[in-house]
Order: structure tokens, then sequence, then C-alpha cells
């Protein structure tokens, strides 16, 4: 993995963590995406590619990117939710 490439991925895991720690409910599912788009961005680079011949790392980003949409929509309804509960406007 070149030092750009790393440095990507550390950027959006720092990124990510600052989303998730704000405590808004928007920059925590972003947060949470970054983290997910770091970890993909992580497995193409250790993987060599997606020229590299191997279809297991990218059947497994194809999973991680269809779980994480998943994710973002309980995420998201859980909040609209609570706010709902709570009386505040979304």
């Amino acid at each position: 993995m070149n030092f750009a490439l790393a440095l990507v991925v550390g950027l959006l895991f720092g990124l990510g963590c600052y989303g998730v720690l704000s405590g808004y409910r928007v920059r925590v599912v972003l947060g949470l995406t970054l983290w997910g788009h770091a970890v993909n961005l992580f497995l193409i680079a250790v993987s060599g590619g997606p020229i590299s011949g191997d279809p297991v790392p990218q059947a497994l980003i194809l999973t991680a990117i269809v779980i994480g949409l998943g994710m973002q929509a309980v995420l998201m309804a859980l909040f609209r939710a609570r706010a709902r509960i709570k009386g505040e406007s979304s």
C-alpha cells in the first residue's frame, strides 16, 4: 500500500471518528459511513487492487457496501422515530 492511499484511509477513519464522537445524529451516520469507506478502501489496497484477479475481496467489499446502506437506513429511521417521540423537529 503506498503512502497516499494509507493517508487517505487514515484521513477517512479520522474524520469518521470525529463524526461518531460529535454527538449529532447526522454526523454519527456520516461518521459510520466514512468508517465503512475507509475499511473498503483498505481492503482494496491490501488485496492488490481491483485487477488482482481474486474475487473474494471484491465480494467482501460489495457485501460491506450493501450492509452499510442497510445500516444507514435503519439508523436514520431510528433517529427519526426518536425525534418524533421527543417532539423534536426532523
